[in-house]
C-alpha cells in the first residue's frame, strides 16, 4: 500500500523529452555545486607558500617541545 493514496494519480509518465531535461537540470545543479566547492578550494600561490611557513614554524616548535620534554 501506499501512504499517499493518490500517489498513482500523481504519478505521470514522463516522455523521452522530458527525462532529458530533468536529468540535464539535476547534471547543471551539480556541476555549478563542483564549480563552487573546486574555487573555495582554490589557493594562490602565495596563500600555498604562507600555509607552508606556518606549518613548517609548528612542526619545528612540536619537536622542539618533543625533544625538550626528554631532557634530563
Amino acid at each position: 500500500m501506499y501512504r499517499n493514496k493518490n500517489y498513482k494519480e500523481e504519478r505521470k509518465i514522463l516522455s523521452k523529452e522530458e527525462k532529458f531535461e530533468f536529468m540535464l537540470q539535476d547534471f547543471m545543479k551539480i556541476s555549478k555545486e563542483k564549480i563552487t566547492e573546486s574555487n573555495h578550494k582554490k589557493h594562490t600561490v602565495s596563500e600555498q607558500v604562507e600555509t607552508k611557513k606556518v606549518n613548517n614554524e609548528r612542526r619545528k616548535r612540536k619537536n622542539d617541545r618533543k625533544n625538550n620534554q626528554y631532557k634530563y
